[in-house]
């Protein structure tokens, strides 16, 4: 229910409906570690990147020893999102790491997300050189191979942009 109300925009609604479950999901002894990624994407929606950058550390500790591999990850490329939306600059190292989960599992698609946040928190952080345009540069070409073409167009802009810093 609570995906269901975040696409339909209700963010608050989706909050609460995350809440709900996690509190019938917590008296069934049922782990929380997927739930919370879900509700963290929520989080990033409603600009809760405290929020976000205080709970998925644990969460993503918490999958990674039930080898909940994915989830992980997908946290791991939250975290991210999140710390370069504060303007962190923990995010290139948070991106950088989700990144290799994503390749380690043979997930090129999510790793390129992952490499466009870097490259996004690179920019940022004006750590801009040929090596980080180039890294943007095949990240780029990897999502318009993978059929991303939203994600796709965001790194030609985020490689255009760091063109024009050097």
């Amino acid at each position: 229910l609570a995906m269901v109300l975040a696409r339909l925009g209700d963010l608050v609604g989706a909050l609460q409906a995350f809440e709900a479950a996690r509190v019938e999901l917590a008296g069934l002894g049922v782990p929380q570690g997927q739930h919370a990624v879900a509700r963290a994407e929520v989080m990033l929606d409603a600009g809760l990147l405290r929020e976000v950058q205080r709970d998925l550390p644990q969460t993503i500790a918490a999958l990674d020893a039930t080898e909940m591999r994915a989830d992980a990850a997908e946290g791991q490329l939250y975290l991210a999102i999140g710390q370069l939306r504060a303007g962190d600059p923990g995010a290139v190292d948070a991106a950088r790491s989700a990144q290799a989960r994503f390749l380690q599992m043979g997930s090129r698609g999510w790793g390129a997300i992952a490499g466009l946040v870097e490259a996004e928190a690179r920019l940022a952080a004006g750590e801009v050189n040929e090596r980080s345009l180039s890294a943007s540069s095949r990240t780029a070409v990897t999502l318009g191979r993978s059929g991303l073409r939203v994600q796709h167009l965001e790194a030609e802009l985020v490689a255009g942009r760091m063109a024009e810093t050097l």
